[in-house]
């Protein structure tokens, strides 16, 4: 996948250079295997990258020119089906100096411009210097896949794969306190914001072009649910529908396989994951290898239903056991790299599962990651459907079904208000009531003094007011409304950039995800509601298209997300102590947005609270331990 930063100053600096060096060093993760740096002869536009050799021959590196010379790339991630663009371009006269997938941007930006975005599939995010117009043009791929975050200031426009670097570029490294008061209301900072003040992230399929002088952000792509009434399901022929959905999905994992690097699955206990398995065995049945994280408490644990799957479609297996004290022991690692928050140890997990996985020495991993933003997977999207009283105990049922999501996904207790939600759409979508829940709770530890300074803002209209600007909810079904604004937030924010990006690059490892390809995705929009979620399941059009390759368990089971046990509910001895002792410790304390005392007497309290109370109250203990951790490694300051 590899790192990338590129820099445009407003003057010449003799220190860019070695500012530049440092920097990459600080990505050595997301490369290890190679480092490149290019910088024009006046000594303003640099581009830098760290390589990961995946695609390409050990000798291709970056950054990398076309044949004039005179505009320049550095790219992170994969672009798919390149062998056929290359050849296009070849027939219309363009050379090529490297045998990398990422060579054909070059050539593609000549021809197209910032057009090129239109041929270019995959997950990437990139930059690009035209020597020519004095110009440098990023992009990110369309659902957020690849992170790519920028700085701003007088001195010019800093760009990096990840915020430690634009530090390493001299970027001061300070809390954002807006971002923050937004993450601790509802989890999530805002689309186009980090937790770290001057540092922005460039949104999910936008692109910016900058000059001396000026600087533009602009959308490039977005996911266009159809309007109210567009598609019916009597106008849908349900069997060409799954025939047409397994053969999309089949084109994104062959795309995605087609690699000479060593490649593996995350293997849940869920459809998923079974599913792109199941595709993989189509390709390679005799070497396919797939990875599971096992926890010890069974509520949480999948380990049964994913061996069963894998013995079902005769794969070589590797349950990755993790206990509870592990996942404390690399929390602050965690939090480190993904350059967020916590809000379950389901963050360190990850963090554990893809260290095994790189030191078996795969570089590439497939997850399942996208089918339930795009095929209403989650629990919470079916509440969504309830237009009016459900029947009774359907409700019930439902939380029944999905406790572990309670207070995470689905509601439970006291909220903030989501009155602005309310009024725009007619409904709050449950998913953003479970977040002011949890906000609602995480909101009773601020300090004062810094509640006081946030009393007039409401997070949930500033989201409305950041993702609606095109007008993307208005006429939309609510489950497409709800869908839309969790991939706004939800999906680029927390499951591709933290529990994704930032724990599969602290370990070298590339993550690719077939259900997020853009293609597949245009078919899929346009399924009627009635055929993703049928009979109250799930997933329908899914589970009948690879049902003769899924156990009946999994065929059968609803969605579980990866969640590990909650720390407070299963915690004791000197592990419970090691929360305490953080909790009252410096890096607590100076935190500017905590009542320390609040926070510990909480915490003392909970230890004779009984389970569900305990459950609650674990992603807003997290929330402040990694809030903590985050602080005390990168030295942030007020």
């Amino acid at each position: 996948m590899c790192g990338i930063l590129g820099a445009l100053q407003s003057n010449p600096d003799a220190t860019l250079r070695d500012r530049a060096l440092k920097a990459l060093t600080v990505l050595q993760h997301r490369g290890p295997d190679g480092q490149g740096l290019w910088m024009d002869a006046r000594g303003q536009a640099l581009l830098g990258h760290r390589r990961l050799h995946v695609t390409g021959s050990a000798q291709s590196s970056q950054p990398l020119c076309n044949e004039t010379g005179d505009v320049w790339i550095s790219v992170s991630g994969e672009f798919y089906d390149h062998k056929a663009i290359r050849k296009d371009l070849q027939t219309r006269g363009h050379r090529f100096s490297s045998d990398t997938d990422s060579e054909i941007l070059v050539h593609l930006y000549e021809d197209h411009g910032v057009d090129c975005l239109e041929f270019l599939r995959g997950e990437f995010a990139f930059i690009v210097w035209d020597e020519r117009r004095q110009t440098l043009f990023a992009a990110r791929d369309r659902f957020g896949i690849k992170p790519l975050v920028y700085a701003k200031n007088p001195q010019g426009l800093f760009l990096a794969s990840e915020a430690k670097a634009l530090f390493a570029l001299g970027i001061c490294p300070q809390w954002d306190q807006d971002a923050f008061y937004s993450a601790a209301c509802m989890q999530y900072v805002p689309p186009d914001r980090t937790l770290f003040k001057n540092v922005f992230q460039l949104r999910p399929g936008h692109y910016l072009l900058a000059r001396e002088d000026s600087f533009q952000d602009r959308c490039y792509w977005d996911m266009n649910f159809p309007e109210l009434g567009a598609e019916t399901g009597a106008a849908w022929d349900e069997k060409a529908t799954v025939s047409a959905v397994a053969e999309q999905l089949r084109e994104a994992v062959r795309l995605r396989l087609d690699t000479p690097a060593p490649y593996c699955f995350h293997l849940s206990g869920g459809l998923d994951s079974a599913a792109l398995l199941s595709v993989a065995c189509e390709h390679n049945p005799k070497n396919v290898h797939a990875f599971t994280a096992c926890f010890e408490h069974s509520d949480y644990d999948e380990r049964l239903l994913a061996r069963d799957t894998a013995q079902h479609l005769k794969v070589n297996w590797h349950p990755v056991i993790i206990h509870q004290q592990d996942l404390l022991q690399q929390l602050e690692a965690a939090v480190y790299y993904s350059e967020g928050l916590a809000i379950n140890g389901h963050l360190p997990a990850k963090f554990i599962l893809n260290q095994a996985i790189r030191q078996q020495g795969f570089k590439v991993v497939l997850g399942g990651e996208g089918a339930d933003e795009l095929l209403a997977g989650y629990p919470h999207f079916r509440v969504d459907t309830f237009e009016g009283d459900p029947e009774p105990g359907t409700f019930a049922a439902l939380e029944s079904q999905h406790h572990i999501s309670q207070g995470i996904m689905l509601p439970t207790g006291p909220a903030l208000s989501t009155q602005v939600l309310q009024e725009t759409l007619g409904y709050t979508p449950c998913f953003l009531q479970a977040k002011a829940g949890m906000g609602y709770k995480c909101t009773t530890l601020l300090a004062d003094d810094f509640k006081q300074r946030f009393e007039k803002v409401d997070c949930f209209a500033d989201l409305l007011g950041r993702v609606n600007g095109t007008g993307q909810l208005k006429d939309k079904h609510r489950l497409h409304q709800s869908a839309y604004l969790w991939c706004k937030t939800a999906l680029p924010n927390y499951i591709l950039r933290t529990l994704g990006d930032g724990v599969e690059m602290a370990h070298s490892l590339e993550g690719r995800l077939p259900f997020l390809d853009h293609k597949l995705f245009e078919r899929l929009k346009h399924i009627p509601i009635g055929l993703q979620i049928k009979a109250q399941t799930e997933k329908h059009v899914l589970r009948e298209a690879f049902k003769t390759q899924l156990t009946a368990q999994v065929y059968q089971r609803p969605k579980h997300p990866l969640m590990a046990p909650p720390l407070l509910v299963t915690l004791n001895g000197p592990y419970h102590d090691f929360v305490l002792d953080t909790l009252r410790s410096q890096a607590v304390a100076g935190l500017p947005f905590f009542n320390t005392s609040k926070v510990q007497k909480w915490m003392e309290n909970l230890e004779h609270k009984d389970r569900p109370v305990k459950q609650a109250w674990d992603p807003v203990i997290m929330t402040v331990l990694s809030a903590a951790l985050l602080g005390k490694r990168y030295g942030l300051s007020h």
